[in-house]
């Protein structure tokens, strides 16, 4: 079934066209990688997909539903976002942070349900003994994994994220995409992730949607990888290997 559909979708920042007919679709555990160069769109068309930023043309629909018809609450629980970047200064625990994202069913205190939701995720992503430690005090994987803890408390039918492994060390980088695969077909999300790292995205994408200039230059599995793609896309020369399971690397040529 498809969960996620988007159709022709453009916008731009005054004058500068920033994204240009961007068309995809997601079914249900499927994750898609958005790569491309800085400027490319990736953060714009996230932002478009949740209604944060209004498209010029095209349509978003979850399930069947044209976001363009929800409050900004509806839309909250059918998507969950996942920022590139966000303050942690903010004096508030693991707990409380994974709480708000709860807000969009919570009358003026959490409900009953509410706790168990947020338990229930602590629990589930191993984050049960970090509950009362204030959000300053985190490592930089355990603070992405309680990010991606309050978007899954929203109980959504999409996720997206942008650059989820920014700023990771290589094991808390495959901790977390790891964390996020487990739980889109767990729970039959799907995910859509803007993504630098070519490697992570070919890893852990089911399909993959190749941005340059703010259009599709290529889209659809991970055949799309070649070298002549990244070459036109990124400026830069590279060489493909298969590690010992077949799956594809990219490399700067030598």
């Amino acid at each position: 079934m498809v969960k996620l559909k988007i159709k022709d979708v453009s916008f731009s920042y005054g004058s500068v066209k920033a994204l240009e007919n961007v068309s995809l679709t997601l079914k249900d555990g499927e994750i898609l990688s958005v790569i491309g160069p800085n400027g490319s769109g990736k953060t714009t068309l996230l932002r478009c997909i949740n209604g944060l930023l209004k498209a010029e043309t095209g349509v978003v629909m979850v399930d069947d539903i044209d976001i363009r018809r929800l409050s900004r609450i509806e839309i909250a629980k059918l998507m969950g976002m996942v920022p590139q970047l966000e303050d942690r200064r903010f004096p508030i625990t693991v707990f409380d942070a994974i709480l708000v994202g709860r807000r969009p069913y919570m009358g003026w205190k959490p409900s009953l349900k509410d706790l168990e939701i947020v338990s229930e995720i602590l629990e589930s992503l191993g984050l049960k003994e970090l509950a009362l430690r204030s959000l300053s005090e985190l490592s930089g994987g355990e603070f992405r994994k309680t990010l991606i803890a309050r978007a899954l408390a929203q109980e959504p039918k999409v996720l997206l994220l942008d650059e989820p492994t920014n700023h990771l060390d290589l094991k808390h980088q495959v901790e977390v995409l790891n964390l996020l695969r487990k739980q889109v077909r767990s729970k039959g999300l799907c995910a859509v992730m803007a993504m630098h790292d070519l490697n992570l995205a070919i890893r852990y994408s089911d399909k993959i949607l190749m941005l340059n200039h703010g259009k599709v230059y290529a889209a659809g599995t991970l055949d799309i990888i070649t070298q002549e793609n990244i070459k036109t896309v990124y400026g830069v020369e590279v060489e493909l290997f298969r590690d010992r399971h077949g799956r594809i690397l990219v490399s700067p040529a030598s």
